[in-house]
C-alpha cells in the first residue's frame, strides 16, 4: 500500500498534472506559447505508462489483501 501512495504523491499525479498545464495554456499569462504535438504525445505517453504501473500495483495490492483475508478466515475458522 505504502509503494501505491508514493507512486500515486510522486509520479502518476504529477505526471498528470504536468500534462494539464501543457494542454491547458493559462489563458490570464501574457502570451500562450505553442505547444508541439511530440511534446503532448510524450507527456500523454508517460501518463499511459505510469497508469500501467499503476494498475500493477493495484492488482498486487488486491493479492496481498485477499491473502490476508484467507489466512484471516482460516484462523477464525479453527476455532
Amino acid at each position: 500500500m505504502r509503494e501505491l501512495i508514493e507512486h500515486l504523491d510522486q509520479g502518476f499525479l504529477p505526471k498528470v498534472k504536468d500534462l494539464e498545464e501543457l494542454s491547458r495554456p493559462n489563458p490570464q499569462a501574457a502570451e500562450f506559447a505553442e505547444v508541439e504535438d511530440v511534446s503532448v504525445r510524450s507527456q500523454s505517453s508517460q501518463v499511459l505508462e505510469s497508469e500501467r504501473f499503476t494498475r500493477d500495483l493495484c492488482g498486487k495490492l488486491g493479492r496481498y489483501l485477499n491473502g490476508i483475508q484467507d489466512g484471516v478466515t482460516r484462523a477464525l475458522n479453527e476455532k
